[in-house]
C-alpha cells in the first residue's frame, strides 16, 4: 500500500509542480494499474501492470518498485530544471 501511495503523491507533484501531466488508473474492470507521464503529446513514462489482482504480491512489489524508481528519476530531472 505504501508504494501506491508514493506513486500516488510523484504523479500530484509532477500535476502541481512542473508543466507534465500525469496519469494514474487503477482499473478494476480490466484489473490494470497504470502510470503514465506527458510533456505535451510525448509520453515521457508509461506503465501499466495486467492481471494487477491475479499476481504473486513479489511480482506486484518488483514493478511498483520499479514505479517508484522511475517517476522519482523524473522529478529529480524537473526539479533541477
Amino acid at each position: 500500500m505504501a508504494l501506491l501511495n508514493q506513486i500516488s503523491s510523484l504523479c500530484y507533484w509532477f500535476q502541481t509542480n512542473t508543466a507534465l501531466v500525469s496519469t494514474l488508473k487503477l482499473d478494476s474492470g480490466s484489473d490494470s494499474y497504470y502510470v503514465s507521464i506527458k510533456k505535451g503529446e510525448t509520453t515521457l513514462y508509461s506503465h501499466k501492470i495486467e492481471s494487477f489482482s491475479k499476481k504473486a504480491q513479489t511480482i506486484i512489489s518488483f514493478e511498483l518498485i520499479t514505479i517508484v524508481k522511475n517517476l522519482i528519476n523524473i522529478k529529480e530531472h524537473y526539479s533541477i530544471n
